[in-house]
């Protein structure tokens, strides 16, 4: 039995006396799936545990370029996701969030970090479009923006 053998057999047993005898934990199976990828998949947290405690990669991707968490998501499974979030990229979080949200499912508040501001999201595409248009030429939406920037200055002084 090898380590993915024991991960579709779910046997924690197995997996944890293979875990740490194999040479390379993180040895690709078909599809360029890990061990720990398809435990994710499984949604099996107690041996995504195993496999963690053992040295697995949880940034490794398989044939497909998903990670273990991207693959737990894909398939509904949030404890999984839980388990991998804080080891991911913030790209590899909003596409877990893009793939529960299909499930009707979505991650706990402490892995969405801080609330989004619409505002704050206005002004970075204001500030990359005036900068783009001064670039090109156009001085007229950086000057807007120079206006918007000089005035929340100002109110930070009172």
């Amino acid at each position: 039995m090898n380590l993915i053998e024991a991960v579709r057999a779910r046997d924690a047993e197995a997996l944890e006396a293979l875990a740490g005898s194999v040479k390379d934990v993180n040895e690709t199976f078909e599809n360029g799936r890990t061990a720990l990828i398809e435990a994710a998949a499984l949604g099996e947290v107690a041996l995504v545990k195993i496999l963690l405690e053992a040295g697995a990669e949880p940034s490794w991707k398989d044939e497909e370029q998903e990670t273990a968490m991207l693959k737990a998501a894909a398939n509904g499974n949030l404890d999984v996701v839980h388990l991998l979030a804080p080891m991911a990229s913030e790209d590899e979080r909003d596409m877990a969030r893009a793939f529960l949200k299909a499930h009707g499912k979505s991650f706990s508040p402490e892995y969405l970090g801080p609330p989004d501001d619409f505002g704050k999201l206005k002004r970075a595409a204001a500030t990359a479009s005036a900068r783009v248009a001064k670039f090109v030429g156009h001085d007229a939406p950086s000057e807007r923006l120079e206006r918007v920037e000089r005035a929340e200055k100002n109110a930070k002084k009172r």
